[in-house]
């Protein structure tokens, strides 16, 4: 008895594994790997003098991601953000990237607007760079 009861201490003390064990992917990495090639070409999401829902992905994508509130009223109103460090599911970057159709009337367009969705290893990159924080790098 005493040995299932220590056992037990070792699960519940163990907390859950962690869910992105083979994506350690940095924001400079996801920057470079990603953004630049499917989301701040062609001007979507450029420094350009007017860049799609106001979100510029390459002067200081980091600023632009971290804590802001999206121009998407329907993303504003559920009090998600951009990013919201630990919570894909309060994050509107991770939201565009898999929704469910190609355009949701609250939430706009999947992203990319290419008329190809991102493939699910980035996808994954971003979820656990969201998961683990967002951290800078």
């Amino acid at each position: 008895m005493r040995f299932l009861a220590f056992v037990s201490l070792l699960v519940v003390g163990c907390g859950p594994a962690d869910p992105c064990p083979t994506h350690t992917q940095t924001f400079s990495q996801i920057r470079q790997g990603i953004f630049k090639t499917s989301c701040n070409f062609s001007s979507c999401h450029s420094a350009s003098a007017n860049p799609q829902g106001g979100l510029d992905l390459e002067t200081d994508p980091y600023a632009a991601l971290l804590g802001v509130m999206p121009a998407k009223v329907g993303a504003a109103m559920r009090g998600w953000k951009r990013v919201t460090p630990g919570s894909e599911a309060t994050s509107f970057l991770y939201q565009k990237l898999v929704l469910p159709v190609n355009n949701d009337p609250q939430l706009g367009l999947r992203m990319p607007n290419t008329g190809q969705t991102l493939d699910g290893d980035s996808i994954a990159q971003i979820q656990c760079w969201i998961h683990r924080g967002a951290p800078k790098d």
